[in-house]
C-alpha cells in the first residue's frame, strides 16, 4: 500500500470514528436524474445528503460487466483518480450537503452508472446511483456479426449483426448493387436476417448498416455463398461450319463450388491437342464459360459434343451439335487454316 493510500485509509478510519461519536444518522435524500450528454460536453452530478458533515462521502463508478464492483473517484473533496477532467465539490447548508461530481470534456468511456456513497462503517454504507448516457456513433461488433456464410441450396440460414452506441442503433440490411432482398424490397430492418430456404439467387454481398443519428452510420460487408449443383446453358446448341475451317463450341456453367468441366465426344474425353483447344474462363457470380475450339474441321469432326460439369452438389450436361455448312461461317468464333 502506498503512502497516499495509507493517508486515505487513515482519514476514512478517523471520519468513521468521529461520526459514530456524533450519533447522527446520514441519509441520501436526492440525487441527479439520469443525464444524457454529447461527447465533449460537461455534466455535474449532484448528491444531496443529510447529516453527512462527519461522515466519509465519495463518488464511485460501477463496472459495466460487474455492477457489484466499483472504482472510487473521490473521497470528500479529493480526487482518487488522475484525470484532470474530473472535479469534486461539496456545499454545506446547515446539516444538508450537496456533494457534486463534475466531468468535463466527456468521452464515450464515461458512460455508465455513478454511485454516491456515504460510508457509515467499514461494513455499512448508504448509496444512490445515477446513470450517465453519452451519445456516441454506432460501432458494429465484429465478434457478434457474421462475416461469411456457406449454405447448401434449400437449407435455412441467417446473417447476424450487432452494434453498440447511444442511442441504441437500429440495424438494417441491404444488398450490393441494391439487389432485391430474399424477402422482397431493397432493405430489411432487424439484427438477424433469416432465410428459410436459401436460393442461388440469394448469394452475394450483403451490408449490415447500424445507425443511431449520431455521427456517421457504421457499415460492414457480409458474404453469403449458396452451394448448388451445376446448371449448363448452350448459347448455340446447333453450330454450322464448313470443312477446313475452325469453330468454337461454347457452354456456360453456373455452379458453386466451382465445377470440374469436361468435354467429350463419342464416349471419349477431349483434351487440348492439335485438333482441339479447350479454355475455361471464370466470370462473376460463379459462372464459367467453357469453350472447345475445333481446329481445321474434317468429315469426322461433325456430330454431337457434350459439355459436362460436376461439383459436390451434383452434375449437368449439355449437348451441342456441329453440322456441315456449304459456305464457311465467318465470325469471331470461326477461321480458316
Amino acid at each position: 500500500m502506498t503512502f497516499g493510500n495509507c493517508r486515505v485509509v487513515l482519514k476514512l478510519f478517523l471520519v468513521i470514528i468521529c461520526a459514530k461519536l456524533s450519533h447522527q444518522t446520514p441519509a441520501i435524500t436526492a440525487i441527479s436524474p439520469e443525464q444524457i450528454r454529447d461527447i465533449g460536453s460537461s455534466v455535474t452530478l449532484n448528491c444531496t445528503i443529510e447529516n453527512a458533515s462527519r461522515y466519509a462521502v465519495s463518488w464511485a463508478k460501477r463496472h459495466r460487466d460487474q455492477p457489484s464492483d466499483s472504482v472510487a473517484l473521490t473521497f470528500r473533496t479529493q480526487l482518487t483518480i488522475n484525470d484532470p477532467r474530473f472535479e469534486v465539490n461539496e456545499t454545506m447548508n446547515g446539516t444538508t450537503m450537496i456533494y457534486s461530481l463534475t466531468i468535463n470534456k466527456i468521452e464515450a468511456t464515461d458512460m455508465g452508472t455513478y454511485e454516491c456513497q456515504v460510508i457509515i462503517s467499514f461494513q455499512q454504507k448508504n448509496t444512490s446511483t445515477v446513470n450517465l448516457l453519452v451519445k456516441h456513433p454506432p460501432v458494429i461488433s465484429l465478434s457478434e456479426t457474421t462475416t461469411s456464410v456457406n449454405v447448401a441450396e434449400g437449407l435455412p440460414t441467417q446473417l447476424s449483426c450487432a452494434a453498440s452506441g447511444y442511442p441504441l442503433p437500429t440495424i438494417s440490411w441491404t444488398r450490393e448493387y441494391n439487389a432485391i432482398m430474399p424477402h422482397g424490397g431493397h432493405s430489411y430492418r432487424g439484427k438477424v436476417l433469416k432465410l428459410d430456404k436459401a436460393h442461388r439467387e440469394d448469394r452475394g454481398t450483403y451490408y449490415c448498416i447500424a445507425d443511431n443519428g449520431v455521427g456517421k452510420p457504421d457499415k460492414k460487408m457480409v458474404s453469403l455463398e449458396v452451394e448448388f449443383p451445376p446448371r449448363i446453358t448452350a448459347p448455340r446448341p446447333k453450330v454450322a461450319q464448313a470443312i477446313d475451317y475452325d469453330v468454337e463450341l461454347e457452354c456456360k456453367v453456373e455452379a458453386y463450388p466451382a465445377p470440374a468441366i469436361v468435354w467429350y465426344r463419342n464416349g471419349a474425353t477431349l483434351t487440348s491437342n492439335s485438333h482441339y483447344r479447350i479454355t475455361n474462363i471464370a466470370t462473376a457470380f460463379e459462372i464459367t464459360n467453357s469453350v472447345v475450339r475445333v481446329i481445321t474441321i474434317d468429315k469426322d469432326s461433325y456430330g454431337d459434343y457434350y459439355c459436362n460439369a460436376t461439383n459436390k452438389m451434383g452434375h449437368d450436361v449439355a449437348r451441342i451439335n456441329l453440322f456441315e455448312s456449304v459456305l464457311p461461317i465467318l465470325s469471331p468464333n470461326a477461321s480458316s487454316k
